[in-house]
């Protein structure tokens, strides 16, 4: 039997698209992704059976085509951002650098965004404090893991000091 896709439409994708940005007031601030996000917080969508990026859909829609090996960078290192003015092209060792000089490299006692500007983060800084609350107080990190639904890894590496160091 064939399975049959049903594509939308062009106009549905740019409505679906547009309506996934949050823009900024000022040109300066991000025009931020509140649609679906990868791991490390960069923006998403499906478009015709393949993934796109939104920050680099953006910037070819303004500026054109990315050249092959090229990446879209930027400036104000949210990977949410989608602001046109933000965006940069770069070789992989152009992205590299600019980590680097902005000490964005992560380590192995740090992440590149920490706490709640961590992409990937399932906690606020406010659940981490009441989980540090709740473990004062002497409930099991296996009974905090149930009501926070993260594993009790997540709890122990939280007591430990080896998440949310900072928090």
């Amino acid at each position: 039997m064939i399975r049959m896709v049903n594509y939308i439409t062009e106009e549905e994708f740019e409505r679906n698209f547009w309506g996934n940005i949050n823009k900024g007031i000022d040109p300066e601030e991000c025009d931020q992704w509140i649609g679906p996000k990868l791991r490390g917080g960069y923006g998403y969508m499906w478009y015709r059976g393949a993934s796109l990026l939104p920050h680099r859909y953006i910037f070819e829609k303004v500026y054109g085509p990315v050249p092959p090996g090229m990446f879209v960078c930027h400036t104000c290192d949210n990977p949410a951002c989608v602001n046109p003015e933000h965006l940069f092209l770069g070789t992989p060792k152009d992205n590299v650098q600019d980590m680097m000089r902005k000490g964005r490299q992560a380590s192995s006692s740090q992440t590149a965004h920490p706490g709640e500007k961590n992409g990937s983060a399932k906690l606020t800084g406010e659940e981490v404090k009441g989980i540090r609350q709740l473990l004062k107080g002497g409930t099991t990190q296996m009974e905090i893991s149930v009501r926070y639904s993260i594993s009790q890894q997540a709890i122990s590496n939280i007591a430990l000091g080896r998440a949310w160091a900072g928090w």
